[in-house]
């Protein structure tokens, strides 16, 4: 765990670009810490992960159109491709949202 000091403040190093919601958690374990305190001084990583957001977007949409020509009649291949095109569009906005929120993305973009 944290180093206590006498105050009952934590002595945990500060990471850099993140907001103070994120640095002055109790629990330092915390899943978003770890994740903030990762990305944050790495914004080569959270370009990545748009990256490879996008791509499967794209080819969830690619194979949605296939579905759709090549398709005997059955759309509910159709209807799945384009529903995870949809979970994948919504996971990249709340990541979007998230890393603008908690610091990991600069103002000026990634």
């Amino acid at each position: 765990g944290p180093a206590r000091v006498e105050s009952g403040i934590d002595e945990r190093p500060s990471a850099p670009n993140v907001s103070p919601t994120v640095q002055n958690r109790a629990w330092p374990d915390c899943p978003v810490y770890s994740w903030a305190s990762c990305c944050a001084g790495n914004p080569e990583l959270v370009r990545l992960i748009v990256i490879i957001l996008l791509f499967l977007i794209l080819a969830s949409l690619g194979s949605a159109l296939v579905f759709l020509f090549r398709g005997s009649g059955d759309s509910t291949r159709t209807a799945k491709a384009l529903t995870i095109r949809i979970a994948l569009s919504v996971g990249l906005f709340l990541l979007l949202m998230g890393g603008f929120y908690f610091g990991l993305i600069p103002p000026g973009g990634i």
